[in-house]
């Protein structure tokens, strides 16, 4: 793709989202659309605000989360966001969609007195979810007064919003009705099909996240938040996974990934390749032939999927060291998104199109194995430690190929490689171990992978060599984005006046 269509995207989200310069046109007053039934609004919402669409997930994911979760790194002159630069039109475009239609949308769901009590329910439920992914983005954010109608809706702290998040959730969670289900979503629920015992497991699974997130800081309402959730059922399987489906036929609805990689403007990272190649763990990841594309074929190597065969770009490089005149020395995303061929003659990828029906893991099992790794190592809870962390790497390397649609055609690790890596990367299970493993498992979730590695400190990330000295972080790394200048201009507050992209999280410690 080339920077322009980045000018493209912005005007879609504009056109979609309906937004203006003019704040108080987001905050367009929620009981205006009522002709549609909520069914299919909620369709749209889970999708796009789960970044399904190339054109949002390239703005925030690709550009932003998943460079700072340093999975994959900028191989463009035209995009700085890898060096911390902020581009306000990006920022702005998702931040708009998202408060003038989706928390918009989801409200209205919510308080209508006339609703379905299981749609009600699972709004609530994924409101919470992408509040979370919004709070950990940006810290306070505008939530209690946010998308109702108010032209300044107040910023709450990172701290309350969590706290309303586990009220939001339990309560949810005690109001979904199996009986009632017909009355729900159904198919428009593309995530679980209106399934109240997949979205309570859901809903739980959150609230373990919630509680692990805020451990550090609140240890004992953190507890007390985890007991519930599992003892109320989270996920057990790789079949309770949270999962965006895809449509091959209609290029808005392809998986994003498989759509951005043909642009050629990331690569893998240096920190994905030396934990995925050996360096770091000493052990030959199987999960790299899945998430990476090999490059050409190097010293005669018979096996394409041979480790010396995949290599990343680091995080953050000045213009004039991205490898601009080389990008197939470096590999692109694999099998899980798009199947790359890489054409040693004519030293280009051919893709083959398999991966545009893949679908997008939002929440997955293997997560929820190392919430409950880490809550056993803090708290005993959840079962034994060793045991959530060997799953968690299993159900990561197989939850490709036993997702129901079966569209996955990639390699597949065998028993024997699980059993092999989960042995090299076992013995004494502490934070370290778990975190790494997290985050190797969540890829290509940057909102999750950037904040397990704000949290924790772990892995250990390569340090970005060029940011851009306007970012103030002094050699650290980025944690958070910054708000949308709309915001400073029409609803200034303490909170957007005067953050930095370096100020902490609450839940950072």
């Amino acid at each position: 793709m080339m920077k322009n269509n980045i000018l493209k995207i912005c005007v879609a989200l504009i056109i979609l989202s309906g937004c203006t310069s003019d704040f108080d046109s987001l905050n367009t007053d929620p009981t205006k659309v009522t002709e549609l039934d909520s069914k299919y609004l909620f369709t749209t919402v889970e999708k796009r605000g789960g970044f399904s669409n190339w054109g949002i997930y390239q703005l925030m994911q690709s550009l932003y989360v998943n460079q700072y979760a340093q999975y994959w790194a900028n191989t463009t002159s035209y995009f700085p966001s890898d060096r911390y630069t902020m581009n306000n039109g990006w920022i702005e475009g998702v931040w708009n969609e998202f408060y003038s239609e989706h928390f918009r949308v989801l409200n209205q769901i919510v308080e209508n007195p006339n609703e379905n009590i299981n749609r009600v329910q699972i709004a609530r439920i994924y409101r919470a979810f992408l509040y979370q992914r919004w709070t950990d983005t940006w810290g306070a954010i505008p939530y209690s007064e946010a998308s109702r109608g108010i032209s300044k809706p107040k910023y709450d702290s990172q701290e309350s919003i969590y706290r309303d998040l586990v009220n939001e959730l339990q309560d949810a969670i005690s109001k979904l009705d199996s009986s009632q289900e017909a009355g729900g979503f159904g198919s428009a629920d593309v995530i679980y099909q209106g399934a109240t015992d997949k979205w309570k497991r859901f809903a739980n699974s959150l609230l373990l996240r919630i509680a692990i997130h805020m451990s550090n800081v609140d240890t004992e309402f953190a507890q007390d938040v985890a007991t519930k959730a599992i003892a109320s059922g989270v996920m057990s399987a790789n079949s309770d996974a949270a999962i965006l489906p895809s449509d091959p036929n209609n290029r808005e609805a392809t998986n994003p990934i498989h759509e951005i990689a043909y642009w050629n403007e990331f690569r893998m990272s240096k920190t994905m390749e030396v934990y995925m190649n050996g360096d770091k763990l000493g052990v030959v990841d199987p999960r790299l032939k899945m998430y990476w594309a090999p490059i050409a074929k190097r010293n005669n190597v018979v096996d394409e999927y041979d480790e010396i065969n995949f290599k990343g770009v680091q995080n953050g490089l000045a213009v004039s060291n991205i490898p601009l005149d080389n990008l197939g020395g470096y590999s692109n995303v694999g099998p899980i998104a798009s199947k790359y061929n890489y054409d040693a003659e004519n030293q280009t990828y051919q893709a083959v199109d398999a991966g545009k029906a893949l679908p997008m893991f939002i929440f997955s099992y293997a997560e929820v194995c190392f919430l409950k790794a880490e809550a056993g190592l803090r708290w005993g809870l959840g079962g034994d430690v060793k045991t959530n962390y060997d799953q968690g790497i299993r159900a990561s390397m197989l939850q490709w190929s036993e997702e129901e649609s079966n569209t996955y055609s990639g390699p597949v690790p065998s028993s024997q490689e699980i059993s092999n890596y989960i042995t090299e990367v076992g013995g004494t299970i502490d934070q370290k171990k778990i975190s790494t493993q997290k985050w190797l498992a969540l890829f290509p979730d940057g909102f999750e992978g950037w904040t397990e590695f704000r949290r924790t400190g772990y892995p250990d990330f390569i340090p970005v060599p060029s940011p851009d000295p306007s970012a103030g972080l002094n050699g650290e790394f980025i944690s958070r984005i910054a708000y949308p200048q709309v915001e400073k201009n029409l609803n200034p507050n303490e909170y957007n006046k005067s953050a930095t992209l370096g100020d902490s999280m609450w839940w950072q410690k």
